[in-house]
């Protein structure tokens, strides 16, 4: 291990010093930011006897790493080079290999499940990495990189102007800091990783309940949240979402170990906490999980006889730990200028003056535009039916249970009650406080429960932020149907089993093949285009147009690189305006003057991604056509200048145009600058 970590070492100092590729630059940055944090975990978590979990945490821990690292870089006083980021960095990646400990004999139970969960990450693998850097950032991208962008210049403060935490403007950073350029790949891999890192942490955490019982259950957990457009999305933009799931993921593995012959208890504690403070400076959503965690570390220590006195002892440094670090960020952030900011934005999308209400039609809605529509009804409709099978196996008022989950399945098709809460919470909280139910089912209902509730009911715009029940909803579903497999192959013949299994394969690949037209195939712009281009097979629920909700991780190109290199050669200047908002418009232009009063140049995007109003008639009077820009045949953008313009309009085509805009030093001017002007539109 130790000779195969320290060959990794070279080979990305290799890729830093004597290679000019961005890309393979920026991999190699990111890299050697997360090395140390593997290392590191490979030796806290040596007493773990599962080699995946060891694995799957040794891997959140490097996560970890990189931003607490990133996070305390940007907080020192004055500016590091990339030359004595770089020294530190390899120091302190020789100083983990080297104290690299030997793990014991790795227990493992994998089965016949192998060559499944290989396949199902090359799957996965598929739907998050291929054509990666293809489309432009969106706005919530463009503020994070920019934000990055100020970080790697030291500009300090910055990241008090967003309005969540830092951990996805920190994780785009390595690149910038190390060779000072990045591109669309570069930024988003880091993100990319953890979606799929996600999978296999899911896979190995639900095993970890059980490993003879809930094999074949991690494995259509795992094979959900593969397909889970929502995870797609998420893991294939500048997004915190996919690094908050994997760090949830991992704190659960470690309430999950200290009963699984954990021989320090307190150093798992510890590990949990951090893995969730973590997960809070990606973002607020991760304390909708925060119960379910404690749910299950309070179970398994009681398990392990452990009495309440002395847990709660235990526990007074995890929670310490805990909120220094989360203070670290969040201490400063609500006593900054900018928190009033934040805080009116977070009272608009809760909207307490329209509570209750159900927001759980719509979230099906822009689910199933994310996923299409088999994987919802494939996860949602086994929960049902698990419920009621597990509650007229368990419950002693079987007639009325029955009764309870059917009025919350039709509440959730209904939109107009707004008190669907009392539905979804009456099950819920029968099947957490029961002893019939396994720790597993009472863990994961926990955390999909409190994650639907509140947000459904509680939110008043919500829109994608229910992905953080998904890995829970994703567990439930796939213990529910592997109960089912397992119940058709003792109790059916072989034919009903094998439809089954037939049924679910079908499914799945239909969704797959959703997904691949959806996020992978770069010549389709799914979201403007869905209409005419949705897969065979998958019918739209919707009625007209987009469903109510945000859109991220879907291929769009406006041609912006071949703008930002005219600017660069000089072939534009001064100033300009747009169609497309300005925090995407300051990233492609490195921070061009931008104003709405006769600028010199009007850029209109063909398909803007968030739109802003343009003077058209005014154009069409006062400005000369001066050049279009193509992406393949397709007209994707169009240039208008006020001065004369050249004897015929130029056409240009993005793919001439993307290695020289890479390649030019990723700075938009004064960030926090550049931020304010876009808040001020």
């Amino acid at each position: 291990m130790r000779l195969l970590l320290l060959a990794t070492l070279l080979l990305i100092d290799g890729a830093l010093l004597c290679t000019g590729n961005v890309s393979a630059r920026g991999v190699a940055a990111l890299l050697l930011f997360l090395l140390p944090g593997f290392c590191l975990g490979r030796w806290i978590f040596s007493s773990c006897q599962d080699g995946l979990a060891r694995f799957v945490l040794a891997l959140g821990c490097s996560f970890l790493f990189a931003i607490y690292f990133l996070f305390a870089l940007q907080a020192l006083p004055g500016t590091s080079s990339p030359g004595d980021n770089l020294l530190i960095l390899n120091l302190l990646a020789l100083a983990s290999i080297w104290h690299l400990p030997r793990v014991p004999e790795e227990r493992q139970h994998f089965g016949r499940s192998a060559a499944a969960l290989v396949g199902l990450l090359v799957i996965a693998s598929f739907l998050r990495l291929c054509v990666l850097g293809n489309a432009e950032f969106q706005g919530d991208e463009a503020r994070a990189v920019i934000l990055a962008s100020g970080v790697s210049q030291g500009e300090k403060g910055i990241l008090f102007t967003h309005k969540k935490g830092p951990v996805e403007a920190l994780l785009v950073a390595p690149s910038l800091l190390l060779t000072g350029q990045t591109n669309e790949f570069v930024a988003r891999l880091p993100f990319s990783l953890a979606g799929i890192a996600g999978i296999l942490a899911l896979f190995a955490l639900l095993r970890s309940f059980d490993p003879t019982k809930y094999e074949v259950a991690a494995l259509i957990a795992a094979a959900l949240l593969c397909l889970d457009g929502f995870h797609v999305a998420f893991s294939r933009i500048v997004q915190y979402q996919s690094i908050l799931v994997f760090l949830l993921l991992c704190a659960m593995q470690c309430a999950v170990e200290i009963r699984n012959g954990a021989r320090e208890a307190s150093r798992y504690l510890s590990a949990c906490a951090i893995f969730c403070a973590g997960a809070l400076l990606c973002h607020y959503d991760a304390a909708l999980a925060f119960p379910a965690i404690a749910f299950v570390l309070w179970q398994n220590l009681r398990a392990v006889g452990r009495p309440a006195g002395e847990i709660l002892r235990l526990s007074a440094l995890p929670a310490l730990q805990f909120i220094v670090l989360s203070a670290a960020f969040y201490a400063p952030f609500f006593l900054s200028e900018h928190f009033s900011n934040t805080a009116g934005y977070l009272s608009q999308r809760i909207g307490a003056h329209k509570l209750p209400t159900n927001n759980l039609p719509r979230y099906l809605e822009l689910l199933s535009f994310y996923s299409g529509i088999y994987q919802p009804v494939i996860t949602y409709g086994a929960l049902l039916l698990g419920a009621v099978a597990w509650f007229y196996r368990c419950a002693a008022s079987r007639i009325a249970l029955v009764v309870v989950v059917a009025c919350a399945a039709l509440l959730i098709l209904n939109p107009a009650p707004d008190w669907a809460f009392v539905f979804l919470s009456a099950p819920a909280v029968l099947l957490v406080s029961s002893p019939n139910a396994s720790l597993a089912v009472r863990g994961f209902t926990l955390w999909a429960w409190i994650g639907l509730c509140v947000l459904g009911c509680f939110f008043a715009r919500p829109n994608t932020h229910f992905y953080v029940a998904h890995p829970a909803t994703a567990a439930l579903a796939g213990i529910c149907i592997a109960e089912g497999f397992t119940l058709l192959r003792h109790r059916a013949t072989r034919i009903p089993t094998l439809l089954f299994v037939v049924a679910l394969a079908a499914l799945g690949m239909i969704s797959l093949n959703y997904l691949r037209v959806a996020y992978v195939s770069p010549e389709i712009e799914y979201r403007f285009a869905h209409a005419k281009v949705r897969p065979a097979f998958t019918p739209n629920i919707f009625k007209d147009g987009l469903p109510a909700g945000a859109f991220f991780g879907f291929q769009h190109r406006s041609g912006w690189k071949v703008v930002g290199s005219l600017i660069e050669r000089g072939s534009i200047g001064g100033s300009y305006d747009s169609n497309e908002e300005d925090l995407i418009t300051i990233w492609y232009t490195r921070g061009m003057q931008r104003r709405s009063d006769s600028p010199e140049f009007y850029f209109i995007a063909s398909r803007p991604m968030d739109p802003v109003p343009v003077p058209r008639s005014k154009i069409e009077k006062e400005y000369s056509f001066w050049g279009r820009v193509y992406a393949g045949e397709r007209r994707v953008l169009d240039i208008y200048s006020r001065s004369t313009p050249p004897s015929a309009p130029q056409r240009f085509q993005i793919e001439d145009f993307e290695s020289e805009f890479d390649s030019t030093p990723a700075s938009v001017g004064e960030a926090r600058t550049a931020l304010q002007r876009a808040i001020s539109r």
